[in-house]
């Protein structure tokens, strides 16, 4: 990534400290979500020279936390799960690249969403200081004649806090609220103002490396045994037996 910049929202808190996690209600329709809380999401829109022919369009893409992305509602690394997955953040955070070619012909909009994750989740244990969430990420339109337009998360992008995911954690689960729109379906639901940058990132940004986070369709399950409950059998004693089949 060449000029890609992390960028946040300047408004979300993040709870500090083990006891500031309040798990009672999590993931139950009796959660609410504070004023500045809720799950980070980001756009931008972008347009194609429609006076040249497009090549080709990669996107990569980071967070500091777990990442999904998309082009318009089209989610693109789909089959990456946990994006971009554990590293020491002290250090590095791994970047993902994807060919965007046939998502971008019109142009369209960006839209990503990052959760707390390995950064500032709870499984974290404050080991990066609790800080804020923020993305980095760089769309390259390459055309036949060899130009090419660049488009980098900077201080264009908009941002909000608590899409129809609310809130997503490693150890707690995710918290969806199925009555509201999710941001690429509904923008204009939500209330966004610009992106700040972020320079709580000292590490670097380097290509994926290893073994990717993915789901295992080929892994079924079946049962070895089976065992009914049928009742209590009177074995002469005062607790009686469970008899099954």
């Amino acid at each position: 990534m060449r000029y890609g910049k992390f960028i946040y929202n300047d408004d979300q808190v993040v709870k500090e400290g083990w006891s500031a996690w309040n798990i009672t209600f999590y993931n139950s329709r009796e959660y609410t979500l504070e004023p500045r809380e809720g799950i980070l999401a980001l756009k931008r829109s972008f347009s194609v020279n429609c006076k040249k022919e497009l090549k080709k369009a990669t996107l990569c893409a980071t967070a500091l936390g777990v990442f999904r992305l998309f082009i318009d509602d089209n989610e693109v690394g789909a089959n990456d799960l946990l994006k971009p997955t554990w590293t020491d953040y002290r250090r590095r955070v791994f970047e993902y690249t994807y060919d965007v070619t046939e998502l971008c012909c019109r142009g369209g909009t960006i839209f990503a969403e990052v959760s707390t994750g390995w950064w500032c989740g709870r499984i974290s244990f404050g080991i990066y200081g609790w800080k804020k969430n923020a993305f980095c990420a760089e769309l390259v339109l390459e055309y036949d004649d060899g130009s090419e337009d660049i488009i980098e998360t900077d201080e264009s992008w908009d941002v909000t806090l608590g899409t129809q995911t609310r809130t997503a954690d490693i150890w707690d689960g995710q918290f969806d609220d199925f009555t509201l729109p999710t941001v690429f379906e509904s923008p204009e639901s939500y209330s966004w103002k610009k992106a700040g940058l972020f320079d709580g990132f000292e590490g670097e940004v380097v290509s994926f490396e290893g073994e990717r986070v993915c789901v295992r369709e080929n892994l079924e399950r079946a049962p070895m045994s089976a065992v009914k409950y049928c009742g209590v059998i009177d074995n002469g004693t005062e607790f009686g037996e469970v008899d099954v089949q």
